[in-house]
């Protein structure tokens, strides 16, 4: 699948890539982004990115996951144009994303995406986050008044969800 997708590396790049960054948990957070839905991906491929993932996937907050969306100027995108099996004349009328369903319904690629998130190696993260520290800081350094503190942690907040609500 990495190579249909084009992504120009290996399984095992990607191995010694997290090996490497398992030492560093008192540093910085790893994790796996997986894409599923790939035109030619099936039950076998999952299962097969599964048990490598379980096997070579040491990261301090396991994979994530998302199905393929069809976008302009990918190589899956101009192939699967070429071959007549997306219009996109869609684009044109909508704007909006669209998922890849040709070969599997979203029941299925969103059944295998949960699978992934649920798999790897879950190594454990020692640091503070960067936002559990910046409240304690600006506190001890009394460098903003009540107010304005309170008004900068709230931004800090709807960010952290904002984010949060993306994965």
């Amino acid at each position: 699948m990495l190579g249909k997708i084009n992504k120009k590396i290996t399984r095992e790049m990607v191995k010694r890539a997290f090996d490497i960054c398992a030492k560093f948990t008192d540093k910085m957070t790893t994790s796996a982004f997986f894409c599923v839905g790939t035109p030619g991906e099936t039950e076998e491929t999952i299962k097969e990115t599964i048990e490598y993932a379980n096997i070579n996937i040491r990261s301090t907050h396991g994979p994530g996951a998302s199905m393929l969306y069809v976008l302009p100027g990918t190589k899956i995108y101009a192939d699967l144009v070429k071959e007549n099996r997306f219009d996109e004349r869609i684009w044109i009328r909508s704007g909006a994303v669209y998922y890849y369903t040709k070969e599997h319904n979203i029941k299925t690629l969103n059944r295998w995406r949960k699978m992934v998130n649920h798999c790897g190696i879950k190594i454990p993260y020692s640091a503070k986050y960067f936002w559990d520290l910046v409240p304690v800081t600006i506190a001890k350094n009394k460098v903003l008044g009540s107010k304005r503190l309170t008004k900068l942690l709230s931004k800090i907040k709807r960010s952290m969800n904002l984010l949060a609500s993306r994965y």
